[in-house]
């Protein structure tokens, strides 16, 4: 999904937590999501239902909404809180663009040995064309694993 200097973040939905459509839309709407991740030299992956289906769509309309140059919330938050999105600066000519990953609990790496509650904080850049690739590439996975 991004790619910088030090760092790298790679979502990809696996499949639906429940492969049924479950009991409620909650229940069937999980998703185990793999993150893989490089920060700083240092890479792990995690397997874990992490996202909704609604929460890649709200991935989608953030990004694309950013492409549009409409004004977007400073971030992004998630049912599950294992992960949030900042972001913390936009060039001035709009072609590149500063975040902050934060990971809680299952989505921290495996050397992290603060609180749970504290998140590991993963910054990237990328640039505008990057985004409009994290959009193609989530829209595929949404259309494989649709709201149900």
């Amino acid at each position: 999904m991004f790619y910088s200097t030090h760092a790298s973040v790679q979502l990809e939905v696996l499949s639906y937590e429940n492969p049924a459509a479950g009991q409620t839309p909650d229940d069937g709407n999980v998703l185990v999501t793999c993150l893989r991740l490089i920060d700083r030299g240092r890479r792990w992956d995690t397997i874990a239902p992490i996202l909704y289906t609604w929460d890649i769509q709200k991935l989608i309309y953030w990004f694309s909404d950013m492409l549009a140059d409409r004004e977007v919330p400073d971030g992004l938050m998630f049912a599950e809180p294992c992960l949030a999105i900042e972001l913390s600066r936009v060039s001035a000519n709009r072609e590149r663009y500063w975040f902050r990953i934060l990971l809680r609990f299952e989505a921290t790496p495996p050397w992290y040995q603060e609180s749970p509650d504290t998140p590991y904080v993963i910054p990237i850049d990328c640039s505008r064309n990057s985004i409009s690739e994290a959009v193609s590439g989530l829209t595929a996975q949404l259309l494989a694993f649709p709201v149900r």
